[in-house]
């Protein structure tokens, strides 16, 4: 788990980011501004930062250059400015990855992770389970070598299933997945693994 920074004076696109880092196990702060960024820079240890270009008091360029004086840690641009000038300049204060607006929540935390991995912020954990590879932090699947599509939900079923090293267990045990939706009964229940079968995902118990 990682603790990354989130620079962002939009609240709405602030809390999409958060919540999907949050989605991939990690620690978010946020900032409104890159003034406040900048303060948060200074009085926390953190992994990476997320930066708006286009922020209110100071800009996201500036809190680079001045990040970059104070760390090391990873940087990433996500902004809707995207001109070849705009990243060209981004890059050259020190950023290490650089998306545009509008962007994929899946890819953006995919290149967090692989900056986190790189930098030594994450370990890079893989979960084997028969022929089944799952990557918690990426939330990338392969089954065979081959490389499959999870929603978010099929996804944290698989997670929990590739752990549990037991054959019996409680249908409470699937509250960590579901929540709530647990109370409405086994249906829901069986209808996400159904999904997994029709995904070729079924593997022996042995496996499991």
């Amino acid at each position: 788990m990682a603790i990354i920074l989130i620079a962002e004076d939009e609240k709405g696109m602030q809390t999409i980011i958060a919540d999907y880092m949050k989605r991939g196990g990690h620690t978010c702060i946020t900032a409104d501004d890159g003034i406040d960024a900048i303060s948060i820079l200074k009085n926390n240890s953190l992994d990476l930062a997320i930066l708006d270009i286009m922020m209110p008091h100071l800009d996201g360029f500036s809190v680079c250059r001045m990040a970059r004086e104070m760390s090391d840690l990873p940087i990433l641009f996500l902004t809707a400015k995207g001109t070849e000038e705009d990243k060209l300049r981004g890059y050259g204060y020190g950023a290490d990855d650089y998306v545009t607006k509008p962007f994929s929540p899946k890819i953006l935390l995919a290149k967090v992770n692989a900056l986190l991995r790189r930098s030594g912020g994450i370990p890079q954990e893989v979960i084997q389970a028969g022929g089944i590879s799952l990557l918690p932090y990426s939330r990338a699947v392969s089954v065979n070598g081959a490389e499959i599509e999870l929603t978010h939900k099929e996804f944290e079923l698989l997670h929990f299933l590739c752990k549990i090293k037991i054959r019996c267990f409680p249908v409470s045990s699937f509250l960590t997945v579901f929540g709530a939706m647990i109370l409405k009964g086994i249906p829901v229940l069986l209808i996400h693994i159904s999904k997994h079968c029709a995904k070729s995902l079924v593997v022996k118990a042995d496996a499991l």
